[in-house]
């Protein structure tokens, strides 16, 4: 032996077995078993052709091709009539064996570092810039073809694109007719929610900053607010940024609340003094 054989080999053995390509699974299976028997103080390894095979549960025959298949790819020596009972001795190849988990780690190594290179185009790019190029930061991770920046754009393309943004603008207020504004603005069932619920937080801010200071003032309006009123306040928000608080005064005031029917109304207008009282307070404008 050229090499001392430690517990460390053996597990490399058994890695390497099961990472070779080449071996077929009965091939796998007779080369662990005959590591498995390997005595790393004597050096000794001879188990007999029908002791693998009954361990292992395979014909005699197969263990025979998968020895001389391991042999061929140089994973063992076979020595023949060198053990015990003039039987074949074995001589696993410890070399071989490292060798194979080498090249498993070498191959984890480049995928590692395909994977946490940028993806950029082999092209090397243009070998000079067009007349009418300009200086800009390059914001695609591949290079373009036929230009770097080019600021002339077909006719053709232009039209091409309108018509396909007309096109899918129809379809989408065929499905959703509820989905535009008052300014013909088309949204996606996904971003008219995201529009909501930041249309929602503005007025609840607004309403926040102009009564945050008269917290019995602020808790009776936030008690008249109802999920049909709340809904009605996002919408007007919605329709005109700001227009939400006004629309939220307006109909409490219109629905005669126990805001404004308590003993001592409160005047809702916010361009008036919040602190007075005004039995007769008309929509806020």
């Amino acid at each position: 032996m050229n090499m001392a054989v430690t517990a460390l080999s053996t597990l490399l053995a058994h890695k390497a077995i099961n990472l070779a390509t080449e071996l077929s699974n009965s091939e796998k299976r007779v080369a662990a078993a005959i590591i498995d028997h390997f005595n790393r103080k004597t050096a000794q390894c001879d188990p007999s052709l029908d002791r693998i095979s009954d361990l292992i549960g395979m014909s005699r025959r197969t263990v025979v091709r998968s020895i001389n298949r391991l042999v061929e790819l140089g994973y063992i020596r076979r020595v023949r009539h060198g053990g015990h009972f003039h039987r074949n001795s074995y001589e696993p190849v410890w070399l071989r064996f490292t060798q194979v988990v080498a090249e498993w780690n070498a191959r984890r190594s480049r995928r590692r570092l395909q994977k946490s290179e940028t993806e950029v185009t082999p092209c090397s790019g243009q070998a000079c810039h067009f007349d009418s190029d300009k200086v800009g930061p390059q914001t695609f991770q591949k290079n373009l073809l036929r230009g770097t920046l080019a600021t002339a754009v077909s006719h053709t393309a232009i039209a091409r694109s309108a018509s396909k943004s007309e096109k899918g603008l129809a379809r989408q207020a065929k499905h959703y007719p509820e989905s535009s504004n008052s300014q013909g603005v088309l949204w996606s069932p996904a971003s008219r929610s995201v529009a909501r619920d930041a249309a929602e937080r503005r007025w609840n801010r607004d309403l926040f900053d102009r009564y945050g200071d008269q917290p019995s003032l602020y808790g009776q309006i936030v008690e008249a607010i109802d999920p049909n009123l709340m809904r009605e306040t996002t919408d007007a928000e919605l329709q005109l940024r700001g227009s939400g608080l006004r629309s939220l005064l307006n109909e409490l005031l219109a629905r005669k609340s126990t805001v404004v029917a308590s003993p001592k109304p409160i005047a809702l207008d916010p361009g008036g003094d919040q602190n007075s009282t005004a039995p007769g307070s008309g929509p806020v404008s």
